[in-house]
Order: structure tokens, then sequence, then C-alpha cells
């Protein structure tokens, strides 16, 4: 065992003197470095010019639009006698320009709750009616519901809406949301949540609509008409986590952050989004380690040292170990690396406000809080399973040839166009794919449950996964042994 560990050692020392590991690595820890400061300046960018453009293009475009185009219509529909006085107008023209300039003049917010419930609407109609005299006999309930919605529109009016719509639902309302929306005011009052309280209410109306849709694939069953019970146990789970979520105070969902593998499906830049998509980078180690293994056997007889090594009193099969323990321990380090440092800049870059959120997941009906750091750190973990399979095939390789810019240029073309033939025959539809080694690498995805291959499972993927890895083993040692000085 010491002489192996002094073979061990060897190798690290050779591997470290090199000028090429020393420049990867450098750019490696540049790469993280960088990746996390250029996200924090896009966020810091954003923040300086983060205006409520949804609101503004409200105003400025629906809003001064629908003005300007009623207001064009409305005077253009006016008829004037000799003397310069209204004769006649198109007074539903007139209402509606009357509408959108009450908007206009009231600043009426995008998301008011009086706005998108059509109260603002309603209320305009009725003054209408009464200021030019069409109301005619419902002039008092005109006059009446004027009133209602003015009271409405005072603080905390939304309490005396929620509960009369809850008694016009219980009075005789029949549709299949008739529970969900009961349920949606009811807790709405019992918790104070008013239509503006930002993200408490925005879930509490995703939960509503998690509700009605249950309801409505509850009813079509009922009907007899097949449903997906996959989609109905995904709306179970969701109204379950929601109403925790509620129950507890917990606005955001840091799953789909946390699950985010990739830079380019980055929604909203914080802690937890920038310290999951800085898994791509394990990607690099892949081809550092690719470039390592690469060379770690050729470069000996493309610099003459083979027949040196050779002397030694180790066997050859030792030597050959020592060598991919050497390549096993530098991708364990740069994804130690990787892991750390990419914690270390999301900490200093982002601060420490989202570091105590839970992960939360759905399991046979119960809400289970778990950690989102030993989640990513597990994905790490399955990830480095390619990197150990792609390792091993370059050391195949590099066992095989003599030329190290052969054996390296092989190795890097064999793991891209391997991942390339995969994709096209996943696109043509060829079965036979699935056994490929490049369709079973993505062991995070497969263990979450995503499949590229219809009946593809994680187990499968790790048993195609132990194949390959046998063969390239096998292939190295042999190539290895028997090779002469």
């Amino acid at each position: 065992m010491h002489k192996f560990t002094c073979l061990v050692k060897n190798e690290i020392i050779k591997l470290t003197k090199r000028k090429g590991t020393l420049v990867m690595a450098a750019l490696f820890l540049a790469a993280i470095v960088g990746l996390t400061g250029l996200f924090k300046i896009v966020a810091e960018s954003s923040a300086q010019s983060d205006t409520d453009w949804r609101q503004e293009s409200f105003q400025q475009g629906e809003v001064a639009g629908n003005v300007d185009y009623y207001g064009t219509l409305y005077h253009d529909s006016i008829v004037y006698d000799e003397n310069g006085s209204i004769l006649s107008s198109d007074l539903e023209l007139k209402e509606l320009y009357e509408y959108w300039t009450y908007l206009a003049e009231h600043e009426v917010r995008y998301d008011d709750w009086l706005y998108t419930n059509g109260l603002y609407a309603e209320y305009c109609a009725a003054k209408f009616a009464l200021e030019n005299g069409t109301a005619g006999a419902l002039a008092g309930e005109y006059s009446a519901r004027t009133a209602k919605i003015e009271s409405y529109m005072e603080k905390d009016g939304w309490r005396a809406y929620y509960q009369d719509r809850m008694a016009e639902i219980q009075s005789g309302y029949t549709g299949t949301d008739k529970e969900a929306q009961l349920w949606f005011y009811r807790y709405s009052l019992d918790r104070g949540i008013a239509p503006e309280s930002g993200e408490m209410y925005t879930l509490l109306l995703s939960v509503k609509n998690a509700k009605t849709a249950l309801a409505e694939l509850d009813a079509s069953a009922a009907a007899g008409e097949e449903i997906s019970e996959e989609h109905r146990s995904e709306l179970q789970d969701d109204i379950t986590l929601g109403v925790w979520r509620l129950e507890n105070g917990v606005t955001r969902d840091i799953s789909a952050e946390v699950k985010n593998s990739s830079l380019f499906e980055v929604e909203e830049i914080n802690f937890w989004s920038i310290f999951a998509a800085c898994k791509t980078l394990i990607k690099l180690v892949g081809v550092m380690c690719i470039v390592i293994a690469g060379s770690i056997v050729a470069s000996e007889f493309s610099q003459g040292t083979y027949k040196f090594l050779l002397m030694s009193p180790a066997k050859r099969w030792k030597i050959l170990v020592a060598k991919f323990v050497t390549v096993l321990l530098f991708g364990i380090a740069m994804m130690a690396v990787l892991y750390l440092l990419s914690f270390a800049c999301c900490l200093l870059f982002f601060g420490t406000a989202d570091l105590a959120l839970p992960l939360l997941s759905v399991q046979n009906g119960v809400v289970v809080p778990s950690s989102p750091l030993l989640s990513i750190l597990g994905d790490y973990l399955l990830s480095s399973v390619e990197i150990l399979a792609m390792a091993l095939l370059a050391f195949a390789i590099s066992a095989l040839v003599k030329g190290n810019a052969l054996a390296i240029s092989a190795s890097l073309l064999v793991y891209f166009s391997g991942t390339l033939l995969e994709s096209i025959l996943r696109s043509l539809g060829v079965d036979f794919g699935r056994y490929l080694l490049f369709a079973n690498l993505d062991l995070p995805a497969l263990y979450a449950g995503t499949e590229l291959y219809a009946g593809q499972s994680f187990g499968f993927a790790v048993a195609v996964i132990l194949c390959h890895l046998i063969v390239f083993g096998w292939t190295a040692w042999d190539a290895f042994t028997r090779r002469e000085m």
C-alpha cells in the first residue's frame, strides 16, 4: 500500500508541475468568479433601471391608446346644428371614451383588483347611464350600485366586496369552481390577505387556480371522461404545498431555482438561482479531466519516459491504477472547488438573506422540507459519474495511442461527437440510442424522473454506465500491460 501511495504522490507531483494543469486550474477559478460576478453586475444594472414597465405599458400604451382611439371615434360621430349645438352622437363610443379617460385620470394600476374584477367598468357604465339620462327605470338600481362600488374603493373595501361575493356564490352559484372561490374569499378574510398583498396574494391565487383546475378535472371524471391521474396528482401536490406555504408564511419556493442546471434558464437573479446555475461548469471539470486523462499515459510515450517508468519495481497495473487515481483526485478536487467557491462567491455577491429558505417537496401527500445545499451537493455527486465515465474513456484512448496531442484530441472528439450523435438518434426516434453512454450520463435529471427515452429509468442508466466503465477499464488495462517497451 505504501508503494502504491508513493506512485500516486509521484503522479500528482508530475501533474502539478505541468504548466498546462496550472493554466487550466487558473482559468477554471476565473470562470467561477467571473460567472458569479457577471450575474451580480447584471442584477445591479437591472435594479438601477428597474421601472414598473407593466404599469407604464398599461397607462402609456393600452389606456392612452384607447383614450385617443375612442375619443377620435366619438368626436367624429357628433352631429352639430347650425348654431354649433350637438344634435346627436354615438353614446356607446362616448361611454367607452369616458371609461378609459377615468382610468387615465385616476392612474389606475394594471393589477388593481377593482380593475381586474371589472368594477371600474361597471362603475363608469352606471354613472354614465345616470348622468346621460339613459338609466330609465333602472336609475335607482344604478345609483345603489355606484354607491356600493364607491364603498369598495375605500380603505379595506375589499373585505366588503369579498363578503358580498361569498353571499352571491352561496345563494345560487353552481359552477365547478364554487368551493374553490368560497375557500379563496374565506381564507383571504380570515388571514387578512388583501388583493394588494404581493407575494402572499399571488401564492393564494395560485392555490385557488389549482383547486379550480382539480374541481374541473373531477367534474370531467364524474361525467365519464378519461383524465390523467398523473396531472390530478400534480394538482393535489400543488394545493398541499401551496396551503403549507400559506400556513407557514413561506412566500418563496426555491425548488425550481435549485433544480435549475442551465445558465440559460435563470429567470430571477438571486443566491439560489446562480448557485444552482454554476452546476453548468461541471462540464468544464469533465473537459479538464478528459484532457489530463488523455495525456497522462500518452505523454509517457511522446516524451520517451515510458521505458524508465517500466524499470521501476512496481507492476504495470499498479502504475496504471495510480495514474487513474490521480485523474480522479484531480476531478474530485475541482468539483470541491467549484461547489465551495461558487457558494462563497454567491454569498459575497448576493448575501445570506435566502440561505435559510427550505427546499420543499411533497411526498405521499405530506410537505417535506429539506436542505437545498444538500440537494445541490447530491447533483454534484451524481454528475461526478459522468466525469468518471469520460475520464476512463480518455484514459483508455491514452493507453491505446502514443501521441499526446492525438490522445487528447481523440478523447474530446469522442466526447462531443458522441453527445451530438445521441441527440440526432433521439430526434429521429431511434430507440437504440438508449444504450449509448451519452444518453445515460445526465443522472441528476434521470433521478428526478426525466426520461430521454420512453421507459428509461435511473437504474437502467446506472447499468449502462457500469457496462461502459468495465469495457473502458479493461481496454486501458489490456493496452497498457501488453505494450512493448
